[in-house]
């Protein structure tokens, strides 16, 4: 009975870890943000929105859904979403919609806002176990069909306006590594920055140590469940 006890513990820590997304998904993501952006920056227009690349050591900010969860509410730079919202076409083809959503506060814009920021250039996503609630939905008899499933992390400054250095005009003409060679509106990214795989190096150092939390089945698990899973194990010693 008390092993039984012990493991429902286990699981109720544990049952929110998150796992790292295929390869084809991560390009998906990249894209389906760099066609919303390339699109905002022709309307707007914007005149240096940069590329975004995907950068993995991004994966490692996120540890749980609850987690996420309060980043997403306090942090500009992290979104939750549903995987099917990155099958569709985000468009600004009537004059004036990005300046719309610049302008428009509401909760649901805010999210949008926040993939179009035009110093980003990083992303990491990750997929969870289980449907997440959305930070707003404080209750909790929400259907699984409106939770999330994803959560993807930017570069950039914490809470940053998506009007903080933004230049308006013809899009890509103010780019300092010269235009994008896949998207027309867009700039490219510095090569300074690194890969996709090895940027952010020295400002997620600190963070190293949640990589190695990993378990073989990919999903990252956060320092605190490590630290709860080990008293867990005491007590069966003591108890067994």
């Amino acid at each position: 009975m008390k092993i039984l006890y012990i493991t429902g513990i286990l699981l109720v820590f544990f049952a929110q870890s998150v796992v790292p997304i295929p390869k084809d998904v991560q390009k998906m993501y990249v894209d389906y943000g760099n066609r919303a952006r390339s699109s905002f920056a022709a309307n707007l227009p914007v005149a240096n929105m940069n590329e975004l690349v995907y950068d993995e050591s991004l994966e490692r900010k996120f540890s749980s859904c609850q987690v996420a969860q309060k980043e997403a509410e306090f942090d500009s730079r992290v979104i939750m979403f549903q995987a099917e919202m990155a099958e569709s076409e985000l468009l600004f083809d009537r004059e004036g919609a990005a300046q719309n959503l610049v302008n428009d506060n509401r909760g649901e814009a805010l999210l949008g806002k926040k993939i179009f920021h035009s110093q980003l250039t990083s992303v990491g996503c990750v997929h969870l176990d289980k449907p997440c609630a959305y930070p707003a939905d404080k209750s909790h008899n929400v259907p699984d069909r409106f939770k999330a499933t994803e959560m993807c992390f930017f570069d950039g400054p914490d809470n940053a306006k998506i009007t903080d250095n933004l230049k308006k005009g013809k899009p890509a003409t103010q780019c300092p590594n010269g235009k994008s060679e896949k998207y027309e509106n867009l700039c490219k990214k510095s090569s300074k920055s690194g890969t996709s795989s090895n940027s952010w190096q020295s400002e997620t150092a600190s963070e190293s140590s949640d990589s190695k939390s990993e378990t073989s089945s990919g999903s990252l698990v956060s320092p605190a469940h490590i630290l709860i899973a080990s008293s867990v194990f005491i007590m069966i010693s003591f108890y067994f």
